[in-house]
């Protein structure tokens, strides 16, 4: 009778312990965030598997309706698409770019199968990427900038670009009064220029992965003239010479027809 007890416990235990095992919770660690690339960049996709005494014995990537690539027994199979610029580390899964092209951006899907304990395991890792900013310049409204009248400036740029900042003398310009951005920041309006904004503007273009600077434009602004006035000896003798000096404040300088 006692050995019957005995029996009943330790098959309970062992039951319990496979229990245990085989119905643990296990789970892929994939990216969070979206992964930002740069066009012939480089890029991973770093998963890893909890708990890690489980390996990825076998599984398939996948972009959209493409196979990127498959492996089984640490054994990778790629595409036509992608052998040679992409790799895979089969313990994990993991999978690396060795070659980003434009069209690589979107959602990528991940199903493994794990060893010792053949559990099946699925993710998903978003890629973004980016042609690099470059070509930022600063090109003018047409014609002389005069006070009072409305001028702007815009900032163009070549690949892609997520964001726009001005400055002006190294300081940041913020939409202020009669100063107003466009709605993706590229054009830079005065409603109306004024003397006050003279100075030396810069845009940076960026995105996620690079940016850049343009060069300097400076804005100098027409007005005037005004102040005129003219200044000279006021008692004179007749038939001596006589000199009469005219000045005004402008921009450009004032200079006087037939002179």
């Amino acid at each position: 009778m006692k050995m019957e007890v005995r029996v009943g416990v330790v098959l309970a235990a062992l039951s319990l312990s496979l229990f245990s095992y085989c119905c643990s919770a296990a789970s892929l660690i994939t990216p969070q965030d979206v992964l930002n690339g740069k066009v012939g960049g480089e890029i991973e996709f770093n998963l890893s598997i909890d708990p890690v005494d489980q390996t990825a014995n076998s599984g398939t990537w996948t972009f959209g309706s493409k196979i990127v690539v498959t492996w089984a027994n640490s054994r990778p199979t790629y595409t036509k698409d992608y052998k040679g610029r992409v790799e895979l580390y089969p313990a994990t899964g993991t999978l690396k770019f060795n070659k980003l092209f434009a069209n690589d951006s979107g959602e990528y899907t991940v199903a493994i199968t794990t060893a010792p304990s053949n559990l099946n395991l699925g993710g998903r890792v978003q890629l973004k990427v980016y042609e690099l900013v470059s070509n930022v310049t600063i090109t003018a409204k047409p014609g002389q900038p005069i006070e009072n009248k409305n001028f702007s400036l815009t900032c163009d740029a070549s690949g892609q670009v997520d964001s726009i900042h001005w400055v002006k003398n190294d300081q940041p310009v913020s939409p202020f009064g009669h100063i107003t951005l466009s709605a993706d920041s590229k054009t830079l309006s005065f409603n109306p220029v004024l003397r006050s904004d003279n100075g030396g503007y810069k845009c940076t273009a960026s995105n996620p992965v690079s940016k850049m600077s343009s060069e300097v434009y400076t804005l100098t602004v027409s007005y005037g003239p005004e102040q005129v006035s003219i200044s000279g000896s006021s008692d004179v003798t007749v038939g001596a010479e006589v000199k009469l000096t005219c000045s005004a404040v402008s921009q450009p300088l004032l200079s006087l027809p037939g002179i």
